[in-house]
């Protein structure tokens, strides 16, 4: 029997033929760990990247440029009744009861508050018409306007020592609220 001779196939010549380097290792092996170390590369340009910062509102330089918000709670019970960025500490009071005028135009206003009753007092100059706000909790005063709740107007009042900024010193958190209990006596 007659062995046929194969002609040999001819590899294109854009292509070399593979070759083992000199070191030993297989063109595989070659690609595997250059595959591995781009992956490598590419997962340590994400770390860099990333980095991980205790950020809050507060450290932007976005809330730098606005108005700081204050929260402030029922001084009965606590209970949270006002977001604004006013300091109602700072702002113009009343002279007649003392209340703090806050320029609704002027301010961000936003209120946790039951409507109250409205309530007519006698002043000097007039009659003065309050539409009263209380606590959704205790049913304490908090506050007034001139109109009601849809209407516009120029200022919102909020009683003298009816808010307060730490939840934790209101009097019913700090246990010295005096109840109906406390001012019976059995003598």
């Amino acid at each position: 029997m007659a062995l046929l001779s194969r002609p040999e196939m001819e590899v294109p010549p854009t292509m070399p033929p593979p070759q083992k380097p000199a070191s030993g290792q297989s063109l595989a092996a070659i690609r595997r760990r250059q595959k591995e170390e781009a992956e490598e590369t590419i997962e340590q340009r994400h770390l860099q990247r990333v980095k991980l910062l205790n950020y809050t509102s507060e450290d932007s330089h976005i809330t730098r440029t606005e108005k700081q918000l204050r929260t402030y709670y029922c001084e009965v019970c606590g209970t949270h009744s006002l977001v604004t960025d006013a300091d109602l500490s700072s702002l113009p009071t009343r002279t007649s009861d003392g209340a703090a005028a806050l320029e609704e135009a002027e301010y961000f206003v936003k209120r946790y508050m039951n409507e109250g009753d409205k309530v007519l007092i006698m002043r000097g100059t007039g009659v003065e018409t309050q539409y009263r706000y209380v606590c959704k909790e205790c049913g304490m005063v908090l506050a007034y306007r001139p109109a009601p709740e849809p209407d516009e107007c120029k200022y919102s009042y909020f009683f003298p020592d009816a808010l307060i900024e730490e939840q934790s010193r209101a009097k019913a958190l700090e246990g010295t609220l005096v109840g109906p209990s406390m001012l019976m006596s059995d003598d």
